[in-house]
């Protein structure tokens, strides 16, 4: 029935359920009690919207880059796939850094001051993965017509040109 979605949407999609999560974060924080600690329930939602939106996005990647590379170029690009994974990684703790706060021991000096600061980068990036979910989404049902039917029901089977020659 059609019901399947595209992987550009899936893709965005994922990230907008990231971007939901962070702000899971920036609204438990009005509950956040005298030592601005955060109920424990908006961090279960955190993890749930982050899991499931990474769902979407790491196994569709993997198979859109299997799909949509040129055989020759197949192993390549799936190694670049997994390399833009770790500067993802790398990324993540440049804005972990945003968000760094005065302690000693392990225990924030001043703990409004590191609950203010973590909600800023966290609004932060739940407002830049709607967008970017929101653009994504918006742009699939145009990127999918330059996928030239790859990701049809029944694509077109592409043979090894080296195998047939043998």
């Amino acid at each position: 029935r059609r019901m399947d979605p595209n992987p550009t949407l899936k893709f965005g999609l994922g990230i907008m359920q990231v971007g939901f999560g962070f702000f899971m974060l920036t609204w438990g924080a009005t509950f956040a009690d005298g030592a601005f600690q955060v109920p424990i329930v908006f961090l279960i939602l955190l993890n749930l919207f982050h899991t499931t939106g990474e769902l979407f996005v790491s196994p569709v990647g993997l198979s859109a880059v299997s799909k949509l590379s040129v055989f020759k170029l197949l192993s390549t690009m799936m190694a670049t796939w997994f390399l833009a994974n770790a500067w993802a990684g790398y990324v993540s703790g440049i804005i972990a850094g945003m968000a760094d706060t005065e302690t000693i021991a392990g225990a924030a000096l001043d703990s409004k001051a590191a609950l203010d600061s973590s909600l800023k980068v966290f609004s932060m990036l739940g407002w830049w993965g709607l967008g970017i979910g929101a653009a994504l989404c918006v742009a699939s049902f145009f990127l999918k017509h330059m996928a030239h039917g790859a990701f049809d029901e029944k694509p077109e089977v592409i043979v090894d040109p080296a195998a047939e020659r043998k």
